[in-house]
């Protein structure tokens, strides 16, 4: 999946431990400003005033975390607006979270360390709430058809150039001739040169970019070269042809 990642244990009773959990003024306001900007994302803008309420509401009858929380997620639930959470401290890609949003409905977020609590109570009570609605084992359902998708040769890859990258460089080197004419008192030779382009949808190469080169003239050569290239492979995600960016080295050395 790229990246590690923990979510909670679906159906434990995340207030086992937090039900004593009252949270002070100050913590309340903090816990409230926090909760709205990071939920502004997610909620309709028109709702973002009612869920304001809601909270403030809870906090100053007292309502600990996970009280807060519990509502919150049958709110949620009852909008079907079903989310799961685990701590990260970057998206990844991943065809499970895929799965759970195209086939289930259900979309993964990424929370801070000092969201946990919260979340954690969330979670529980939306598992249970989706395992009534989804069946118990929708889960595992997910997981085996994401692990089904995973073994396509055309789920999740990279582009590739037929022969790979040793042949690509054998074509660029092949049709690139480089005189003393071609050198100026700037130029640097007999170094790496970096090149970057796009494969589209459709494999073709396109806006190709000399990143690291050796004079205007040669870099041009060289771009000349690459919109000469063949077609790729392109590069696929959740099964779907996508533009993807490509860079590699070429060594260049005047004889």
């Amino acid at each position: 999946m790229g990246g590690s990642f923990k979510f909670w244990e679906c159906g434990k009773n995340g207030r086992e431990n937090n039900s004593k959990l009252y949270v002070e003024p100050v913590v309340k306001a903090y816990f409230i400003i926090k909760f709205i900007i990071s939920w502004s994302f997610y909620i309709d803008m028109k709702n973002i005033f009612k869920v304001s309420v809601i909270m403030i509401f809870l906090f100053s009858c007292g309502q600990s975390e996970c009280d807060v929380a519990e509502k919150m997620a049958r709110i949620d639930f009852k909008n079907d607006n079903f989310k799961l959470h685990s701590m990260e401290t970057f998206p990844v890609e991943s065809t499970y979270f895929y799965v759970l949003r195209e086939r289930f409905n259900v979309k993964w977020r990424f929370i801070s360390q000092d969201s946990m609590r919260f979340y954690y109570c969330y979670d529980s009570i939306m598992c249970a709430l989706l395992d009534e609605k989804l069946g118990i084992d929708f889960r595992e359902n997910a997981k085996s058809i994401s692990d089904s998708l995973e073994n396509l040769s055309n789920w999740n890859s990279l582009p590739e150039f037929t022969g790979g990258i040793k042949e690509l460089q054998k074509f660029i080197a092949k049709r690139l001739t480089i005189s003393k004419d071609d050198m100026d008192m700037d130029s640097q030779i007999g170094q790496r040169i970096q090149i970057e382009f796009e494969i589209n949808e459709k494999g073709k190469v396109v806006n190709p970019v000399i990143r690291k080169g050796i004079n205007k003239k040669i870099d041009q050569k060289i771009i000349d070269i690459v919109d000469q290239l063949p077609d790729w492979t392109p590069a696929y995600q959740y099964g779907k042809p996508i533009r993807k960016k490509f860079s590699f080295g070429i060594y260049i050395e005047l004889e």
